[in-house]
């Protein structure tokens, strides 16, 4: 077994995360670590329906060969679809392709779970990151799915998507505060209103139970409607989506909570969203704290470590984990015969 030789550091650098003024933010290794495709198995599907669904329109299969051609030359999902600019049409069946495909994994993680035949990973880590002093727990996911939400509900935590009602919800960010206090009675007997904790969940890409109605309402629902639904897909598009509302307002909400934050940990994100990745780099919030906890490095998580001062990469080599830890002018590198980049085993090792 591997000499641990910084493992106290490490493990108190970890333990000041479980903070309330923690930014957290999650991406897609989260999910592909419960069973949901990421953007190399999407691309994998749009490649064997999209052709089924765009066969009557020679404009559009003259635009998806050369999108399908980038991607046969090794370019990721991301940026094939931004340089090369897809019609409405085909932009639109790809989100309900995308939606067909995550809703599906989606819901069969979510059948595991209420049958007892599966659990989700981050249940723990949430226990762990909740506030103890009636506060919220920002998190932000670029992710599609709900398992955060469900994660939420099977840990007994209200989770706020700024939406407002019971089962069609609309969007009412204004409504936030009244729906997270209670109404408890004090010692006299006389009633009173309580805050108590919850998730603040922002979801600057969208979900998979956001639709849009005629009315250009917003509302979210538990329904199977491809032609409603609201996420925000790689390419051109993506950047003209996010101008316009509730998205807009979702990202000035994202930015505000990063300048709030003092430390911020990430979970399994690979930093491909230029908005908010601006935000975290502005010259106010790079000194803060940041912990990166990832599955596989990303040329763009190495970046972030070039340019930050204090920050910590915890991430998998060979069987073990291998550390980056960069703090007051020092650099340490530091592997790990467990498993940390794992969040189960990260809550257990560390948190717990």
């Amino acid at each position: 077994m591997a000499k641990d030789n910084n493992i106290e550091e490490i493990y108190k650098y970890i333990q000041q995360f479980i903070d309330e003024n923690t930014l957290v933010t999650i991406g897609s290794g989260i999910s592909s670590a419960e069973g949901i495709p990421g953007m190399k198995n999407l691309a994998s599907e749009l490649g064997k329906e999209i052709p089924n669904r765009i066969s009557s329109s020679e404009s559009d299969i003259c635009k998806w060969n050369k999108i399908k051609d980038c991607l046969d030359k090794g370019s990721d999902l991301e940026t094939a679809l931004t340089e090369i600019q897809a019609s409405n049409n085909l932009d639109n069946v790809i989100k309900h392709v995308t939606y067909d495909y995550i809703r599906d994994f989606n819901m069969s993680i979510l059948s595991g779970v209420l049958n007892g035949k599966r659990s989700l990973k981050i249940i723990s880590l949430l226990n762990h990151l909740m506030p103890r002093d009636n506060k919220e727990l920002v998190i932000i996911t670029t992710n599609y799915d709900c398992l955060i939400e469900y994660a939420c509900a099977i840990a007994g935590i209200d989770v706020d998507t700024l939406f407002y009602g019971t089962t069609i919800k609309r969007y009412q960010p204004d409504l936030m505060e009244k729906q997270h206090n209670r109404i408890e009675k004090n010692r006299r007997g006389l009633d009173i209103r309580t805050d108590y904790n919850f998730v603040k969940l922002l979801k600057p890409h969208g979900s998979l139970d956001w639709h849009s109605t005629p009315k250009d309402e917003f509302v979210n629902a538990s329904i199977y409607s491809p032609d409603t639904v609201e996420i925000i897909t790689p390419g051109i598009s993506k950047f003209r989506r996010e101008r316009r509302e509730p998205y807009n307002r979702i990202y000035n909400i994202c930015n505000q909570e990063i300048d709030k934050a003092k430390r911020y940990l990430f979970l399994g994100y690979g930093f491909n969203d230029h908005d908010l990745q601006d935000h975290y780099e502005q010259n106010k919030n790079k000194g803060k704290p940041m912990l990166v906890v990832t599955k596989d490095l990303t040329d763009n998580i190495c970046n972030l470590y070039n340019e930050t001062p204090t920050i910590m990469l915890v991430y998998q080599k060979n069987t073990g984990t291998n550390i980056k830890y960069k703090h007051s002018g020092t650099e340490t590198t530091q592997y790990i015969t467990r498993k940390l980049w794992d969040i189960e085993t990260l809550t257990k090792e560390v948190l717990a």
